[in-house]
């Protein structure tokens, strides 16, 4: 069974490499729009009406760490359901290459989100705030653009095979693929539970 594990792993991971070294510039596309994303995230000034509205979430999302209430089914609930949008938007978008496009916009935001809670919590919440997005944001959410990407360039493929064979014989594949790359996504809601209970939780003097 150990064995079984390692050997798929180690298929996964020689599957994935070989799709991002096909597929290179779209992948360093994906990761410079990511990037710009952050960037504007974090320079942009907002208006009152709408920064207040991020900061209430980020507000939100800081005191939930440490809210006993906020419980570990809440924790996975959420986080499943935030994945589960992103990936159907990208299994969606690449059932065509026409639609194809509409990612780079998924990954702009999702950039631009990172930005925008990276600068509120780290200026209003000072160390512990700073602290929560150098170990649970940040990992958490460059370890989900890796698997969105990487679903993406598969959901690109899959898109020009479609367009070239006019057939979506396949898409029973694709389906099966793309559900793999939602489970490893699902590894970022592994490493916020161990991260809030075992570390966190703990240390709610932060609050």
């Amino acid at each position: 069974m150990k064995r079984s594990f390692w050997i798929l792993s180690y298929k996964l991971r020689e599957l994935t490499l070989e799709k991002i070294k096909r597929n290179f510039i779209l992948f360093l596309s994906l990761c410079v729009i990511f990037c710009i994303g952050i960037i504007v995230g974090i320079a942009l000034e907002r208006e009152s009406g709408v920064n207040l509205v991020y900061y209430n979430h980020c507000r939100k999302y800081y005191l939930d760490i440490f809210d006993a209430e906020y419980t570990f089914m809440k924790i996975v609930w959420q986080r499943f359901f935030g994945a589960l949008v992103v990936f159907a938007l990208i299994f969606a978008t690449s059932l065509s290459v026409y639609i194809f496009p509409v990612q780079f916009i998924l990954f702009f935001y999702k950039g631009f989100l990172l930005g925008i809670i990276c600068d509120i919590i780290i200026t209003q919440f000072g160390v512990s705030g700073t602290l929560i997005i150098v170990i649970i944001t940040v990992p958490q959410n460059l370890w989900l653009f890796f698997v969105m990407a990487v679903a993406s360039l598969n959901g690109f493929e899959h898109a020009a095979f479609y367009r070239r064979l006019r057939r979506i014989d396949c898409l029973d594949i694709f389906a099966k693929e793309h559900l793999v790359y939602f489970v490893m996504a699902l590894v970022a809601v592994i490493w916020e539970i161990l991260i809030v209970f075992l570390i966190f939780r703990p240390l709610n003097f932060f609050v």
